[in-house]
């Protein structure tokens, strides 16, 4: 039996209860933002102007179809087909999503700094951030939400997206949120203010000069986030080595990537990753020689939801044989997309070339539809400077595979562990320091029963997950993210794998087959 690991149990419900009002992610992020979008979108608009196809079809369904119809929602049910016939990561974006996204990328919003959680028509402050406007003006873990600026949100049929607009206002804007806390009614002004989304949550030594760097996303603030958080340990030194957790990381900005890379290779002029366009046009991003600190060996953890700028950063990493890479297969996402705005306020990414690894490596996941690229590339590549052979399609395969099927992947598991941080909320007990686990699997699986129709057998229950899921979510909001995460590292086979390497000093020639 696998041993199992604390952060696949904990990582996918973090990302959940980390959702703030007006957060979005995914792994559509752009890896490119730029290019000459009004140029390409007249050219385009004047295409369809000149078939009108489209147009002629809506104009018809419009007058003559016996009911009425949506004509907005003809157009974009009819530009979601069109996508559906390109790769997967080529989209439309409606201007209501947009926004987010943006924010999303950017690495701050306006709001007032409160993560929630939407649960029978009832919106709970599931956390707030320390130091944020919802702190400052007295909102508190458990409080619910009845009433913004006036305008009742509890126990209404609005939609959480609905709710979460009220909170839209310009910097510096007061919003008057009614809150129920331990059965009384409380009136809070709140100030909206600009709310960083950190993209590296935190950095510390997990041994001597080894520091552990978890990265969430490669938004636009990302590479002067990483470099703030290794100075405390880097600055002065000779030498420090970086476990970089990019697992679940779905990726970002390409220039904010080779930024990062950059602090990794000490060398000038080596190839970090090229990109190549429908007209085999090569675009190369190489290294710089401008380190700012002396890093020694890099583990960099992945799996199979890290994709994108992440892959990018590991096949780097793993073609100069500058580190290890520790984990599972990754996403295989090896395309680039540009974002084009719309005259609607929407927008479309579209993928506009492809990236390759320096050995020359296409790591994209083939996928099936009209227009989809079934390739998988079978050539044997090597390693830059020992030759290893790595493979291509389907990802980055890791050098040191960690053995991870956790309990998690069943259904039942699956279905419990979503109810994790509502329990944790609704049952937030400051005596939870040494809980007993028999007595808490009971509470747990009670209080599963309540929330659905469905019998739950509770021998499929996966109890020690459940367990180190809610004593994780305990510490993060009584001690901070720092704690939660060395109580998750503490017995990660990830982490375990990877200190195992920089500690002993292991290199990448004891990977090498014998020959």
């Amino acid at each position: 039996m696998f041993k199992q690991t604390k952060y696949r149990v904990i990582e996918p419900l973090l990302l959940s209860a980390m959702v703030v009002i007006g957060m979005m992610v995914g792994k559509n992020f752009s890896d490119n933002n730029s290019g000459n979008s009004l140029l390409d979108i007249h050219e385009l608009n004047e295409e369809i102007a000149t078939t009108g196809r489209v147009e002629e079809i809506i104009r018809f369904i419009e007058s003559r179809y016996v009911d009425e119809v949506e004509s907005d929602e003809l157009v974009e049910e009819a530009i979601y087909s069109i996508f559906g016939t390109l790769d997967p990561h080529s989209n439309y974006i409606p201007q209501r999503t947009l926004n987010e996204i943006n924010e999303d990328m950017s690495g701050e919003y306006l709001g007032v700094g409160i993560e929630t959680l939407y649960y029978n028509d009832t919106v709970f402050v599931e956390g707030v951030l320390p130091d944020s406007p919802g702190e400052n003006c007295g909102l508190k873990r458990g409080d619910k939400i009845l009433a913004i600026d006036k305008v009742s949100v509890a126990g209404t049929d609005l939609s959480y997206a609905e709710i979460s607009a009220h909170f839209d206002k310009e910097k510096g804007a007061e919003v008057e949120v009614v809150i129920e806390r331990d059965d009384k009614e409380l009136k809070l002004d709140c100030e909206i203010n600009v709310i960083p989304r950190k993209a590296v949550p935190l950095a510390y030594e997990i041994s001597p000069n080894v520091v552990y760097v978890k990265i969430q996303r490669f938004s636009g603030k990302v590479y002067k986030e990483f470099m703030d958080a290794i100075e405390p340990f880097a600055d002065g030194k000779d030498d420090v080595s970086l476990i970089l957790d990019l697992r679940d990381n779905p990726g970002g900005y390409l220039p904010e990537t080779i930024k990062m890379l950059n602090q990794i290779f000490k060398e000038k002029g080596r190839l970090l990753v090229y990109t190549k366009d429908r007209s085999d046009k090569r675009i190369e991003y190489k290294t710089n020689g401008k380190r700012f600190y002396n890093i020694g060996q890099v583990a960099v953890l992945i799996n199979g939801n890290s994709a994108s700028a992440s892959e990018i950063m590991a096949g780097a990493v793993q073609d100069w044989d500058r580190g290890v890479v520790i984990g599972q297969p990754s996403y295989g996402k090896g395309l680039v997309q540009e974002q084009y705005p719309l005259n609607n306020g929407g927008a479309i990414r579209l993928t506009v070339s492809k990236y390759y690894t320096p050995s020359g490596r296409l790591i994209q996941t083939p996928y099936e539809n009209k227009n989809g690229n079934t390739f998988i590339d079978t050539s044997v590549y090597k390693t830059m400077v020992l030759e290893r052979e790595v493979k291509a399609s389907g990802g980055i395969f890791p050098d040191r595979m960690v053995n991870d099927t956790p309990l998690t992947n069943s259904e039942t598991c699956k279905f419990a562990l979503d109810y994790v941080h509502l329990f944790s909320l609704l049952n937030y007990d400051s005596n939870f320091d040494n809980p007993d686990q028999k007595e808490l699997d009971q509470q747990f699986a009670s209080f599963l029963q309540k929330q659905d129709s469905l019998k739950i057998d509770e021998s499929l229950l996966c109890k020690s997950e459940i367990f180190e899921a809610i004593k994780a979510d305990y510490i993060r909001h009584k001690s901070g993210i720092k704690e939660m995460y060395e109580y998750l590292n503490s017995d990660d086979p990830y982490i375990e794998e990877a200190l195992d390497y920089i500690v002993n000093k292991n290199t990448l020639v004891d990977l090498l087959p014998e020959k």
